[in-house]
């Protein structure tokens, strides 16, 4: 089963809205990971029958695996902050009922 998944990347599809969409798609260009000035959607000519509205996902994949990347390397930080800010609320919360605040 490892040999499987060494030999293959593995895909994934993720919806977005359409509104969802474009502010991934702004936040990777911010980022770097994709082109100025690309268009969110193009036409692709259907063997001359009809004309089909793609998304541009051009940078995305990238963007989001950086996205996963930088949440793991944070999430300690980010834990032990919202301790901090947990702790802080329970002392405000006592401090309130000593003055007869609460």
């Amino acid at each position: 089963m490892e040999d499987l998944a060494k030999k293959k990347a593995i895909r994934v599809k993720t919806y977005f809205s359409k509104t969802d969409f474009a502010a991934v798609a702004k936040e990777a260009q911010e980022a770097g990971f994709r082109r100025a000035g690309l268009k969110l959607f193009t036409t692709t000519d259907n063997f001359k029958v009809r004309e089909k509205l793609v998304a541009n996902t051009d940078g995305i994949s990238k963007y989001l695996k950086f996205c996963r990347t930088q949440y793991i390397t944070n999430l300690p930080k980010l834990l032990e902050a919202q301790a901090e800010i947990l702790k802080e609320e329970e002392r405000i919360k006592e401090r309130k009922r000593e003055l007869g605040m609460a």
